[in-house]
């Protein structure tokens, strides 16, 4: 639909973490190490929410069903905010969607989310909004966000070791590595996902204690 417009977004093949995977486990097929990376990142995806994709919505009258599917071989893992947009660049109050349904103070309206379907009760015609998704790559995919390449690549190979490790009757298998590299990667996630919801801020995080009067 014209009036559902995507941000672009940096990608990177998905050979790019091959190359490195291939050279570690010189006898695994290159179609297992895609394999495998695929639903590493996948995984990674579901649990981190790293990956993100972010829409602008134009509403029309009395349309109140819109199906957000993104361009680029990626599915809907959940619709994370959204928010009015008086213009691309000036924006009203964030609401993040914490629950299936959110209701906005602008214009009335009542949201309804389902994966990648948005319902509102009262769209008006002209009315933009900014709605951020979570998303995850589908198995026909042949890039992935840079954003792993660039500041998540440890974190992507951890899991693959992980998976490849843990096989049985295969040349590279280990169950104590897979132990040890599926610890890492679990601490990893849990540690991108923290980064993840608090907007990358970096930081010491104070909480004002409360005064007793």
């Amino acid at each position: 639909m014209a009036n559902i417009v995507f941000e672009n977004t940096p990608k990177v093949p998905i050979s790019e973490f091959l190359d490195e995977l291939a050279y570690e486990f010189t006898d695994a097929p290159y179609g297992l190490l895609e394999h495998c990376l695929k639903r590493v990142v996948c995984k990674i995806c579901e649990q981190t929410n790293i990956m993100r994709r972010t829409v602008y919505l134009e509403t029309q009258c009395n349309v109140h069903n819109y199906i957000l599917e993104p361009p680029d071989c990626m599915e809907v893992i959940a619709i994370m905010s959204i928010c009015y947009c008086k213009s691309r660049f000036l924006h009203g109050p964030l609401y993040r969607l914490t629950s299936p349904v959110c209701t906005c103070c602008c214009f009335d309206n009542t949201v309804h989310v389902d994966k990648g379907e948005i319902v509102f009760s009262a769209p008006k015609s002209g009315t933009m909004f900014k709605i951020e998704l979570s998303v995850k790559p589908t198995q026909d995919a042949c890039e992935i966000d840079s954003i792993l390449l660039t500041d998540h690549a440890d974190l992507v190979v951890q899991g693959v070791r992980a998976m490849m490790f843990s096989m049985i009757d295969k040349p590279w298998s280990s169950l104590q590595r897979s132990q040890l590299e599926e610890q890492a990667f679990k601490r990893a996630c849990a540690e991108a996902a923290v980064d993840t919801m608090l907007g990358h801020q970096r930081g010491v995080m104070r909480v004002k204690k409360q005064r007793i009067i």
